[in-house]
């Protein structure tokens, strides 16, 4: 009898432990499929908006607002990280100002699609889920801000090609030429301000995601 239910107690536990192992793998799968997902978006400036009775004339990088967005595959409101650089000096702001000084500037729970001027964003890479928020502070506030009297001009768009060069260097995101994804990206925006001269834009419509790695989203 003592046998029996030892044998009993032996196949519970046995359960339990498979049952344990079982739930333990799949918080773990479900938990690598909600990565946090890094993207470069884009946003119109207000002073350079094409209006509808201006001529069309070409845009150029800095005609844009460039921000590294962060947040999970399943969101849960709004629950992305938002890294960027901006001019202390007020818009507008002529193209050929000197001596402007710069600020970053990370805030969290940050919704990109309340703005109208929101235009897109491009997905660059996944981070590994032992990586604090910590280390991407740190990450971010190391990378030199624009300097005002740089022989080359600086501005978001250098600071923003910086940035993702740490990130790569840090195999945060994925591997590609910066240059060529910047170009790719002010082609894409410049047409999404030429198409919104004759459609506006609507918080409920958001703007368009593309993934640029060659991993699934």
């Amino acid at each position: 009898m003592a046998s029996q239910m030892n044998e009993m107690q032996f196949a519970e536990d046995g359960i339990g432990v498979r049952l344990r192992d079982f739930y333990t793998r799949v918080r773990h799968r479900l938990r690598g499929h909600n990565k946090r997902q890094v993207f470069v978006a884009l946003f119109s400036r207000e002073s350079h908006t094409v209006m509808r009775t201006q001529p069309r004339r070409e845009m150029y990088h800095d005609d844009f607002l460039w921000s590294i967005l962060i947040r999970p595959k399943h969101r849960k409101g709004s629950d992305a990280l938002c890294v960027q650089v901006r001019s202390t000096v007020p818009e507008p702001v002529p193209r050929d100002i000197h001596g402007r000084p710069w600020r970053l500037e990370m805030f969290s729970n940050y919704e990109p699609k309340q703005s109208l001027r929101y235009l897109g964003e491009f997905m660059i890479g996944k981070l590994p889920n032992n990586l604090h928020t910590s280390v991407l502070y740190h990450l971010f506030a190391s990378v030199p801000l624009p300097r005002p009297d740089a022989l080359d001009p600086e501005n978001g768009v250098t600071w923003m090609e910086n940035a993702i060069w740490r990130l790569q260097q840090g195999k945060l995101v994925d591997q590609f030429d910066i240059n060529r994804f910047m170009d790719e990206c002010k082609y894409y925006a410049t047409a999404m301000v030429h198409q919104r001269e004759y459609w506006p834009p609507s918080r409920e419509e958001g703007a368009p995601s593309f993934n640029y790695t060659l991993r699934p989203r």
